[in-house]
């Protein structure tokens, strides 16, 4: 009895919904309301999958694309600049944050400009200008970044490499994995500088011209620092420039404290003194510590805080975070490893 009175109020709440809506649907305005409200949703919709297509597809567009537009932006920023360093400098002015020629994402990030990181670290939605930010991967040709304006220290010294060298300034791009930053460096009258275009009008920096300290007091201790040429494939290794280096002996022992030869040794640098920024180490092209037959390995580096790990098929270990001074000429640590 209760089913058969529960089926029949149902049907007839349904039916009643059912000539609501009929009746309403018959209403042209009704009509109109509901196609206005769909076609506003599809543009929208259309509009933001266009603009998203076209972003993402840009960095694998050859970069040339931007070569004229490029030139142009450079010829107007260096006019009247007669001197390589005048149209270094006009160039790093173009950089400065309060400009708006770029918009820089670590700054939008850690200021909670982000409503919406829809790709991690790739492609934010952003309550300022410029709204929409797409970050450029490290492999790909850097002169898109002309169209998004967008990016952190790897785009700025991307942008800035490209810049110089198109009106034949030697200009290299300078990295510091392990500190997570890029730069560049100049050559001007026969001299190599480094320049700044990420840190240009902040308190620290100023103008963005350098000198081979400015890392250590501004962010601390550096460990390796190498730099890429736009027109071959060379790496140069130009830790001493920036940093005393200091010798570390690192002595790897399985669990019976037997040495262990043959293993690759990873180091990781916490020299920011953030969980967030913990990067491994290295000289791009340059080969890891092994350690030899005894189970030793000796390498040098940069001051710093690091953490010496390996990670192979047989064994798995790692040492604490230990300091090694850049005023001392050597450190030796050991590093105990267990049975995966």
């Amino acid at each position: 009895m209760f089913w058969i009175v529960y089926i029949k109020l149902t049907n007839h709440y349904i039916l009643k919904s059912k000539n609501k809506v009929k009746k309403q649907s018959k209403n042209p305005s009704f009509k109109k309301k509901i196609w206005k409200q769909i076609f506003s949703v599809l543009i929208s919709l259309m509009l933001f999958l266009v603009y998203i297509l076209f972003m993402f597809a840009t960095p694998y567009i050859k970069g040339s694309i931007n070569d004229n537009y490029l030139q142009e932006i450079v010829n107007d920023i260096i006019k009247g600049e007669n001197t390589d360093a005048e149209k270094i400098g006009a160039l790093l002015n173009w950089f400065d944050r309060n400009s708006e020629n770029m918009y820089n994402s670590w700054y939008l990030v850690h200021n909670n400009k982000v409503l919406l990181s829809l790709i991690p670290n790739h492609f934010f939605i952003l309550s300022e200008m410029p709204y929409f930010g797409i970050r450029c991967s490290e492999d790909m040709d850097g002169k898109w970044i002309i169209t998004s304006r967008f990016g952190a220290c790897g785009e700025y010294s991307r942008v800035f490499l490209y810049m110089a060298d198109s009106i034949g300034i030697n200009v290299r791009r300078v990295h510091a994995n392990g500190e997570d930053h890029l730069w560049n460096e100049v050559k001007i009258n026969n001299n190599w500088m480094p320049v700044d275009p990420t840190n240009v009008s902040l308190p620290d920096s100023g103008d963005g011209w350098e000198d081979y300290s400015f890392f250590e007091w501004k962010e601390g201790n550096v460990s390796y620092v190498w730099a890429e040429y736009l027109h071959n494939n060379t790496i140069e290794d130009l830790t001493y420039k920036y940093t005393d280096l200091t010798n570390v002996t690192i002595h790897v022992v399985d669990q019976n404290n037997n040495s262990v030869s043959d293993v690759t040794i990873t180091i990781m640098s916490n020299n920011l003194q953030d969980s967030d920024r913990i990067h491994k180490t290295f000289i791009k092209g340059k080969s890891k510590p092994k350690t030899n037959k005894t189970g030793y390995c000796a390498f040098q580096i940069g001051g710093g805080t690091y953490k010496f790990k390996v990670d192979t098929e047989k064994y798995i270990g790692k040492t604490e975070w230990v300091e090694c001074s850049d005023t001392k000429a050597s450190h030796n640590f050991t590093l105990a490893l267990k049975k995966k």
